[in-house]
């Protein structure tokens, strides 16, 4: 037997009140110590997501990259989890060498929840190097186990 969607949404809320976890976290795990390094860019995004253990997110960012602004939307699929959330998001990209190798698509893994309010850091990398950190401000109510990938398109 399935666990019906009120059990999990009961289920999600003992976690969260028992202290399981405070804000999403995710992460790709670089090979690389980003302390040490220098970021090539700032970067901003707002973005929802819906999970019903399949989800989706979407949302609107902009990469401020060698004195310009770049915007961009994000769209993304995720696999384990429940809830809905508004996230506020900035951070650094790394080892960005043209502006074409932002775009793209960039996986992750996560695990954690938001409980009204939350903050995290996550971390997302693609195919061709780049990296970039997010500080991340949720609200929302969520719970999030599970693998997800975000595609970012710029903006003409």
């Amino acid at each position: 037997k399935h666990p019906s969607l009120r059990e999990l949404f009961i289920a999600m809320l003992l976690m969260l009140a028992s202290g399981f976890a405070v804000a999403e976290e995710a992460s790709t795990e670089p090979n690389v110590d980003l302390s040490k390094e220098t970021p090539s860019a700032t970067i901003e995004m707002n973005s929802t997501s819906i999970r019903l253990l399949f989800g989706g997110s979407w949302g609107t960012g902009t990469l401020n990259y060698q004195g310009k602004s770049y915007p961009f939307k994000v769209k993304g699929l995720s696999v384990g989890g429940i809830g809905v959330k508004e996230v506020d998001a900035v951070g650094n990209v790394y080892f960005l060498e043209k502006i074409e190798d932002f775009a793209g698509t960039y996986a992750y893994r996560s695990a954690g929840a938001t409980a009204y309010k939350g903050t995290g850091r996550s971390t997302y990398d693609n195919d061709k190097g780049v990296v970039f950190t997010l500080t991340v401000k949720s609200t929302g109510l969520a719970l999030s186990l599970g693998l997800g990938a975000i595609d970012i398109v710029m903006e003409e």
